[in-house]
């Protein structure tokens, strides 16, 4: 009988007043995977961050290790000794877990010296024999390169290269795979079940996609509001699921249609012959784009592609070459369009000011763009757009950290939002959602974009919110477009095979 490796009884979790996690119980067996799911805030990684104390809050309860070791109460020494080398933990946001002062071959070889006495030219081999396993195709090459010079999905990919360096029994893995595109996904999952065959690591995977868990878990637990409605096999929640959230979530999809191309309006926005390098890495290589108005262009390719380093290059929120057009005028200097363009970063929380509250983020264009806007004004547009975008009144005098990833992904569609702009870049915007709530923000933009005739640059790795919201696709692979046409076109018969391996594994 497989023995229990941890143990978490009636754990409580209190950040002040309010009530975070209330008095869940869930066991993982050594070997096993269970998946804790459910939306944005439910308590999900509250949860997994407390197994490792890494919160400030107030915590009650025993989480227990190898059936003696109390995690609430073991000595800091020992503590560090669990993290990494027993248990460790792929985080949901890469950038702001990684130093960006020092390379990615760095930041892995200090677990492996901390964790397996590694040094040197072993420490290197081994981080570069990493690299390779979670997917690095140039391995060497990459290794002394910095956070901030590789893709969100690249990013990603350290993270969990990081956490396997330490051989830990278990893995706690946290949207391991939010930033990535689908065909890498499908290699991670396949990546982490090869590694617990062969190492017998046991995983506790936190997803908002029961979908995606549904090839890795063997167990599934459905947080909401802090407490868990429903567990049971995998099997089991699929084929009969009794509560009434879990079936919402197993129902949750982004649907409809987007609305058809219309070639003869006229191009807002192009860019000609668009070329960009990091560290003598071409990143783009001569690509050519027009978005006309009205349009949602949908951007898709594997991460490192170049899809964000071209929607930064439009914006001239990168150091490019080629030629730039707005509403057919040259753009020179791009600081009188900053209101008619906006965008959507990719990693939320290191795109929002820490030191603001979200009333202050928000509203901070109004106060740049319209500064006749008395105040009672400006919060009403602000609680306004905080509506249409799931958020609640009370979210105006808080801060960042205390909301989840996928709150947070929506504080930053409302800032880009308010403004009205002509033509946003959404880099990503769904991927740190839920699946529900990416629904209601494929609405919402398709909505908005009607209303107000908006052009969108729609970056992303899902193809599913690609077919619903986009009306035309572009496809990037190695810093070039290798197929573009209208939506239909694309998903029914796509030409190159690079396209329908990326279709086949959505679908």
């Amino acid at each position: 009988m497989t023995k229990e490796l941890l143990n978490i009884n009636n754990l409580q979790i209190n950040f002040g007043t309010f009530c975070a996690v209330k008095g869940i119980s869930l066991a993982i067996k050594s070997g096993e995977t269970v998946a804790l799911v459910g939306e944005s805030g439910s308590g999900k990684s509250v949860t997994a961050m407390s197994i490792l104390r890494l919160l400030k809050a107030d915590i009650s309860g025993n989480i227990i290790l190898n059936g003696n070791e109390d995690l609430l109460s073991v000595s800091q020494k020992r503590l560090e000794e669990i993290r990494g080398g027993k248990i460790a933990m792929i985080f949901q946001e890469p950038m702001v877990s990684l130093n960006p002062l020092h390379t990615i071959g760095k930041q892995i070889m200090e677990v492996l010296a901390i964790h397996k006495q590694l040094s040197g030219k072993r420490a290197k081999e081994k981080a570069i024999e990493l690299l390779k396993t979670v997917g690095f195709s140039e391995a060497q090459k990459r290794i002394d390169a910095f956070p901030h010079q590789l893709s969100g999905g690249q990013r990603q990919r350290v993270m969990i290269a990081m956490a396997l360096a330490g051989e830990p029994d278990l893995l706690i893995a946290d949207e391991p795979t939010t930033a990535l595109d689908v065909t890498i996904q499908a290699q991670i999952i396949t990546l982490l079940k090869d590694i617990q065959k062969r190492t017998g690591m046991a995983i506790l995977f936190i997803s908002h996609d029961l979908n995606l868990v549904r090839n890795i878990a063997s167990r599934i637990a459905v947080m909401k509001e802090g407490k868990i409605v429903e567990e049971g096999t995998t099997e089991d929640i699929f084929k009969s699921p009794k509560a009434s959230y879990t079936i919402k979530l197993l129902n949750s999809t982004p649907k409809g249609e987007p609305e058809a191309f219309n070639p003869k309006s006229p191009i807002l926005l192009s860019g000609k012959d668009i070329s960009a390098e990091y560290s003598k890495n071409k990143i783009l290589n001569e690509v050519s784009l027009a978005i006309h108005k009205g349009s949602c262009v949908g951007l898709v390719g594997e991460s490192g592609s170049g899809k964000t380093t071209l929607g930064m290059a439009v914006l001239k929120l990168v150091k490019a070459k080629g030629d730039l057009s707005f509403q057919d005028l040259p753009v020179k200097d791009i600081r009188p369009l900053r209101k008619n363009l906006q965008i959507v970063f990719q990693d939320p929380y290191s795109s929002l000011n820490p030191r603001m509250n979200i009333e202050q983020i928000v509203g901070e264009g109004l106060k740049i763009y319209e500064k006749g806007l008395k105040k009672d004004e400006l919060q009403a547009k602000v609680l306004d757009i905080l509506a249409k975008t799931g958020l609640p009144k009370d979210a105006l005098y808080r801060y960042p950290h205390e909301f989840s990833g996928g709150q947070r992904q929506r504080i930053a569609i409302a800032r880009a939002l308010i403004l009205r702009p002509d033509f946003i870049v959404l880099d990503e915007p769904t991927s740190a959602l839920d699946v529900s709530v990416q629904a209601q923000i494929v609405d919402l933009l398709r909505n908005l974009k009607k209303e107000f005739n908006l052009s969108f640059l729609l970056i992303s790795h899902d193809m599913k919110i690609i077919k619903a919201l986009a009306d035309y696709v572009a496809v990037m692979k190695d810093g070039r477009i290798i197929e573009a046409g209208m939506n239909k076109d694309i998903f029914t018969a796509p030409k190159e095979e690079y396209t329908k391996s990326l279709i086949s594994a959505a679908f």
